[in-house]
């Protein structure tokens, strides 16, 4: 029977997906703000950031318990520095722009709302590569090219 810490580095695989989907969404209604009309988005924006930042530092928390007990292929090995890394980053990158967000519509400053945007975008970006490394590194570099 696994430990308490076995399991929770295994629910890895469940909790990924939280943080993808709130950073991603955040994303999505960033780029929908930049509509004159939308412009009431900020506060779930907002909540999808703090949302999305402590989503991923529980997912990076899993995945650093997790790699202790599940190996890539040989093949596919190379790319687990470059999913732990750019989750790292991204999920470092998703805090910044919560606490960044906590200023946009506080202040008339459009410098922190484009510094809000800017870490949006870049964080659901490192975030949706390194899920794309982490779903290589599970069903295989060949996922797409196989035929069956």
């Amino acid at each position: 029977m696994g430990t308490v810490i076995e399991l929770t580095g295994r629910l890895h695989p469940l909790v990924v997906h939280f943080p993808i989907a709130f950073l991603l969404g955040a994303a999505a209604l960033e780029l929908a703000r930049l509509r004159e009309r939308w412009k009431n988005l900020d506060a779930t924006i907002r909540i999808l950031l703090w949302f999305g930042g402590i989503a991923a530092l529980v997912a990076g928390g899993t995945g650093l318990i997790f790699m202790n007990d599940f190996a890539p292929a040989p093949s596919e090995r190379w790319m687990l520095p470059w999913h732990r890394g750019l989750a790292i980053a991204g999920a470092i990158i998703a805090v910044l722009a919560a606490i960044v967000s906590k200023h946009v519509g506080h202040t008339d400053s459009r410098a922190s709302l484009h510094f809000r945007r800017f870490l949006t975008w870049s964080s659901a970006t490192l975030i949706a590569i390194s899920a794309h490394f982490g779903a290589l590194m599970v069903w295989g570099a060949d996922y797409y090219t196989a035929h069956y």
